[in-house]
């Protein structure tokens, strides 16, 4: 089993509050132990204005390199992270509402790798 934390916005509170749900998901054949570096949810919604943070998992034989974010229009953000972070904070890149790739690309030796998910900024 894996813990997955899900972000519910509640639209009475404008925006202000973020609630954090705890949500237990079967993994099945799934094995995320053995990848070097992983996002813990695959697609997250999120209201506009929310606080957005992404997180993964990175192993020590990983080096994080940057994520970038493609909107629809292909239209590309590019957030250099240091080696070792393991969040980023989203807000203050003011993202529109709409369906971004997010791709976070790290490094083992000398093979350039990237784990994908899709961010949704609902209006």
């Amino acid at each position: 089993m894996l813990l997955v934390l899900t972000y519910n916005n509640d639209t009475m509170m404008a925006g202000d509050y973020v609630f954090i749900e705890e949500e237990e998901v079967p993994l099945g054949s799934v094995v995320i132990e053995n990848k070097a570096c992983y996002f813990v949810i695959s697609k997250l919604d999120v209201a506009h204005g929310t606080p957005v943070t992404l997180k993964w998992f990175v192993s020590g034989k990983a080096d994080i390199s940057h994520i970038t974010l493609t909107d629809t229009k292909s239209n590309i953000l590019n957030v250099d992270l240091e080696v070792s972070q393991s969040d980023v904070d989203l807000t203050d890149y003011q993202l529109n509402p709409g369906v971004y790739q997010v791709k976070l690309y790290y490094k083992i030796e000398d093979q350039i790798l990237l784990e994908t998910m899709e961010l949704e900024i609902i209006e």
